[in-house]
Order: structure tokens, then C-alpha cells, then sequence
């Protein structure tokens, strides 16, 4: 790491450390240093208010806020609302999908395709989540033994109905019919069809 090498050259002392002042540090021997680490802040409104697109952390001394260490930890805030101001294009286009939500390149129209499908996955979850508290409640209370065969018909129905509406909006998104099929529930010949059917009337 050449920012160790540099502090070494510049300041020798430093190999005086003893392994007292960190359990890592052997006296006399250059430490052992981790890769470096970064922190990521996305935010959608400025957290400085001061409209800049990215906002860079370095630590500085107190006695001299010109000189800078570096200790391999990177911080930075990402401020979407001022994409318009972003020095390089792909930071602009990444800041304004994050505030507008129109993907412009390969790089956005991925991560639209993992937010919809991850949304439609915590859909899926939550409506599952739903029948099975409604099944316990139902047999908890002796009832499901009274239902007739077809009301028990008539959800199914719905259920697939609507898992059908689900699967011709991810179709829309472009998003793969393997993915589509195991997000739904609904094999992948029927997607593989609505997908002709989708085609044809488009």
C-alpha cells in the first residue's frame, strides 16, 4: 500500500509502535493493513444542503486541515436531487434514475429489473403470508369444513387470475420467463404463452 510506504519513508518513527498500543502491532515491524473500506450513503434529498451530487469524507488534522490521512476507510454521500450537476454522465444517469426512476442505460435498466422483481417477490410473500393466517383462522375455528366446493373454486380462481396480471406486467419489464415463472407460481409453458400472446397484440 503506497500510503503506508509514504508515511514510513516520511516519518521512520513509526516503526517504533509496540504491539501495547494494538494488539496487531508487533514492536519494531510494520503493521499488518486491511483492504480498504468503503461506506456508501444514497440519498434522495440533500443531506448538507449544500446541492452537490457526491459528497466526499477525508479526515484531516485538527492543527492543519491541509494535510490529509488516509487510513483506507472512504466515505462517501451520493445526493440524487442534484443529478443535474453530476461531473461525469454515468453518475449523472445512476443519481437521476435514483430520483426519477427512468433507467437510461444498461446499468439502471439492471437495477429496475432487480427492484421489480424483488418487489414482486415481497408481494408474493406478503399475499402468502396472508392465506396461510386465514387457513389456520379458518380451520382454528372449524370453518373451512363448511365451505362448498365452489366458493373453494372461486379463490382458487382469483388467486390464479391475479398471479396471471402479475406475470403479464413483469413480461412487459422484460423480465425473464424463468424469473417470471418461479416469482408467479405458474409454469413456465403458461408464461411461455402469455409471452406469444403479449407479442402478437403488441
Amino acid at each position: 500500500h503506497a500510503r503506508c510506504e509514504n508515511a514510513y519513508s516520511a516519518h521512520p518513527q513509526l516503526t517504533l509502535w509496540t504491539s501495547g498500543f494494538h494488539p496487531g502491532l508487533v514492536a519494531g515491524k510494520r503493521p499488518k493493513l486491511k483492504p480498504d473500506s468503503y461506506v456508501v450513503f444514497i440519498c434522495l434529498t440533500d443531506p448538507f444542503k449544500a446541492q452537490y451530487p457526491i459528497y466526499t469524507v477525508k479526515n484531516t488534522f485538527e492543527e492543519n486541515p491541509n494535510i490529509e490521512y488516509t487510513d483506507g476507510r472512504h466515505v462517501v454521500f451520493f445526493n440524487a436531487s442534484a443529478y443535474k450537476h453530476a461531473k461525469t454522465e454515468k453518475i449523472k444517469t445512476f443519481l437521476e434514475y435514483l430520483s426519477t426512476k427512468n433507467s437510461k442505460d444498461e446499468l439502471t435498466d439492471k437495477i429496475d429489473n432487480i427492484v421489480s422483481t424483488t418487489k414482486v417477490k415481497e408481494e408474493f410473500g406478503r399475499t402468502y403470508m396472508i392465506a396461510k393466517m386465514r387457513d389456520v383462522m379458518m380451520r382454528k375455528e372449524g370453518y373451512v369444513e363448511g365451505f362448498s366446493s365452489g366458493i373453494q373454486q372461486g379463490i382458487c380462481q382469483g388467486e390464479h387470475n391475479k398471479a396471471l396480471e402479475t406475470a403479464k406486467n413483469m413480461l412487459k419489464k422484460e423480465i425473464i420467463a424463468e424469473t417470471v415463472a418461479e416469482c408467479t407460481g405458474l409454469s413456465l409453458d403458461t408464461i411461455e404463452n402469455l409471452k406469444e400472446a403479449l407479442f402478437q397484440t403488441g
